[in-house]
């Protein structure tokens, strides 16, 4: 099984069994889609919830990286209408920006017809997540030592 780590802004797709991880959600939201039928799965680390231009440089938002996400698993054979998808981050931590971030991904899931079959968005703490596309199962950590499975 490929381990994959999602740092901030990566975006990954793959064909076949893998567990993606994305340390340290704070305002960050972890999104990670799965169609069981094509084998595929996928993960972003979303950083921003719209892309922003600083020191000449891009940075994704919310947006292209669900984008890129999409097009990278219809490239390896997902048809899109048999997707799931589990988004976990969010946290308030001093601003809006987990909440701006969540919001951006769950309205883009539904005017995609992605069915959202978990979330675990907002509060005020931060998450790893480990998801493994075999099971579907994400497990979550929280800065308060709780773990969980959504």
């Amino acid at each position: 099984m490929d381990q994959i780590v999602l740092n901030m802004e990566d975006v990954k797709a793959i064909k076949g069994p893998a567990k993606f991880t994305c340390y340290g959600l704070g305002s960050c939201v972890g999104l990670f889609i799965h169609d069981r039928v094509a084998g595929v799965s996928g993960g972003a680390h979303i950083f921003l919830p719209e892309k922003l231009h600083h020191s000449g440089a891009l940075s994704k938002g919310a947006k292209e990286c669900m984008d890129h996400l999409l097009e990278s698993m219809k490239q390896l054979g997902s048809d899109l209408k048999t997707l799931r998808a589990k988004v976990i981050g969010g946290a308030s931590l001093g601003t809006q920006t987990g909440k701006k971030i969540s919001d951006a991904v769950v309205s883009y899931l539904v005017q995609n017809s992605v069915f959202i079959a978990a979330q675990d968005l907002g509060g005020n703490m931060s998450r790893t997540v480990h998801f493994n596309s075999e099971t579907g199962e994400a497990e979550v950590s929280t800065s308060e030592r709780k773990k969980y499975i959504l």
